[in-house]
């Protein structure tokens, strides 16, 4: 009889961490478990369904609550502004306390009548959404026999008037059976920043399928109306701040004062605040003909399929870096930057260029080293498919996660 095994996803932006799971669900066999998945909203239970298609019935998906609880503050008067600060971090544990007590009712009842085998917990970074710690101690309490988180991000440092948090880490490390981490910086930020028990963290590097394309560049570049005559210099990542596309920009504007035969390519969810002002850069340094926005897309690996260089410019919080290996898968050559566990998938010189973050000098003077040398391109996006074939490929991961199944 098939295990029961039921994944909970609780996030705010649908990114890497949900494409790994939606790759797992799609790759585990069917003939031993019997896979669903609870959501901590409708919200990410649509956004999640609608950008990664999965292989679930929809019997086997749930919703845990309609709403997102908040954790927004009452507004203070600024003649209370330091009272405000100094009382601060005790209002945050307070809430952090109520919250923690209504999901953990929530969840309790919501799972006592499923009858789970193993209960896998998908978390970004650590402690992450308010359900995924809640998720364990609630399992443990309704006695799920196997209980797994894996981490896909680095953990934000517990502060020291943080005693809620402090508790309830400890019953987290205490009950999970196993923490898979996506890369050694996310083990180490956890034993570091959270104090985890390092015999209770494992590090399992992501995987992606290995995607057969079966058209040619010419047909993608048309389809996503990417210029045919230019050499496509991409990006694939949500707008947010941490990565850095001002960098890339701030490279390609120089770039482009000596070269006419580039164009820049992005990839990803726009979101307000940082993605007006990538826009707004856009257009003061005047690079409109030459800039591609895609959205946010399915199967970004058609655009990178399309590209001569895949850039990473993340400046903090980048455990991994998904869309590294799915360039690796296409041959591509890479330029990132030494941040969390971006060395861990790139190795400089090898199938890439590792650059400091915030550097976009060093960064130029990479892509310029890529884009006049052919064959070193071509080199390095071949070692590129070596490491991901050997390292990086979803067969792999899924049979070494199965041994904590």
């Amino acid at each position: 009889m098939p295990k029961k095994i039921t994944f909970y996803c609780e996030a705010q932006i649908i990114a890497g961490a949900e494409s790994y799971l939606s790759n797992l669900i799609n790759h585990l066999d069917e003939s031993k478990y019997d896979v669903s998945i609870i959501f901590g909203t409708e919200l990410t239970r649509d956004v999640f369904l609608k950008k990664f298609p999965c292989s679930l019935n929809s019997k086997n998906i749930y919703v845990l609550s309609k709403s997102v609880l908040s954790h927004s503050f009452t507004k203070i008067k600024e003649k209370n502004i330091f009272i405000f600060q100094v009382i601060r971090p005790f209002l945050s544990q307070a809430k952090i306390f109520i919250i923690s007590i209504k999901m953990m009712i929530q969840m309790t009842r919501f799972l006592k009548n499923k009858k789970i085998d193993i209960f896998h917990i998908n978390n970004g970074g650590y402690p992450g959404g308010d359900g995924a710690r809640i998720s364990v101690l609630a399992g443990k309490l309704i006695g799920i026999k196997k209980i797994l988180m894996t981490v896909h991000n680095l953990s934000i440092p517990l502060k020291k008037s943080y005693i809620i948090d402090k508790v309830i880490d400890k019953l987290v490390f205490k009950n999970t059976d196993s923490i898979i981490c996506v890369s050694n910086a996310v083990k180490k930020s956890l034993e570091v920043d959270r104090n985890a028990p390092s015999e209770k963290l494992h590090v399992l590097y992501n995987g992606i399928p290995d995607y057969k394309l079966p058209k040619d560049e010419s047909f993608y570049k048309e389809f996503y109306n990417l210029p045919k005559d230019k050499k496509l210099i991409g990006m694939v990542a949500s707008f947010e701040e941490r990565k850095g596309h001002k960098y890339l920009i701030e490279a390609f504007r120089k770039l482009s004062e000596t070269r006419n035969d580039v164009a820049l390519v992005f990839v990803g969810d726009y979101l307000e605040g940082n993605g007006i002002e990538i826009v707004e850069l856009i257009k003061k340094y005047k690079l409109e003909s030459n800039t591609y926005f895609c959205g946010f897309l399915n199967r970004p690996i058609e655009v990178i399929f399309c590209l001569e260089i895949l850039v990473l410019t993340s400046i903090e919080y980048e455990s991994f870096g998904l869309v590294l290996v799915e360039a690796m898968s296409q041959r591509k050559c890479i330029v990132a930057t030494n941040v969390g566990g971006i060395p861990e998938v790139v190795v400089d010189g090898v199938n890439g260029f590792i650059v400091p973050p915030r550097d976009s000098e060093t960064l130029l003077k990479s892509i310029v080293t890529l884009m006049d040398n052919n064959d070193l391109r071509i080199k390095m996006g071949l070692n590129g498919r070596k490491r991901f074939e050997e390292k990086f490929n979803i067969i792999e991961m899924v049979n070494k996660l199965e041994r904590f199944y």
